[in-house]
């Protein structure tokens, strides 16, 4: 796994955050966030909001400056944005007053690389099935192997804000 602390620069964190939590901002209503979970008395699916930006390698959003704001970085950390990039998503978990996680999980079930990037430092950590948490912290970005599941934990108090995005 790559950690990329300080993966854009201060104002554009701050830019996408201001951006995203603003009332203009256009977030869809998803109920689920894995295909066929695996629910246990921990893990609960949940629902959430999610800004599509690529879907399998199409454009989807017209919210160009952010995504150019990522490419750029990608780019700087070698990669290569425009020729893998097929999934692209902000998303927005509400708090709940829930010690759970969401169901462990891939996001394909292609050979992919996973990044996740975190806007805020709201509680939720990501958790891989073999026991490593990553902590949320803001503007960092983690890079991994797609085939490791994953899942997060539910924020109490505060929403989380993160990117996902797929590379293949």
């Amino acid at each position: 796994m790559k950690v990329l602390s300080h993966f854009l620069r201060e104002e554009d964190n701050n830019y996408i955050e201001n951006k995203l939590v603003s009332d203009e901002f256009p977030w869809f209503f998803t109920h689920k966030t894995t295909e066929n979970p695996k629910k246990s008395f921990f893990a609960t699916d949940i629902s959430l909001f999610q800004h599509t930006f690529y879907h399998e390698g199409e454009l989807n959003s017209t919210h160009r400056d952010i995504i150019d704001i990522f490419r750029t970085s990608f780019i700087k950390n070698d990669i290569d944005f425009d020729r893998y990039i097929k999934r692209m998503l902000a998303n927005l978990v509400l708090p709940k007053l829930e010690i759970r996680h969401t169901p462990f999980h891939t996001d394909q079930k292609v050979d992919h690389m996973v990044a996740i990037y975190y806007v805020n430092a709201v509680g939720g950590k990501t958790v891989f099935k073999e026991g490593h948490k990553v902590v949320p912290q803001r503007n960092k970005c983690i890079v991994f192997d797609g085939s490791r599941e994953h899942c997060h934990h539910l924020p109490l108090y505060k929403s989380r804000l993160v990117f996902n995005f797929n590379f293949y």
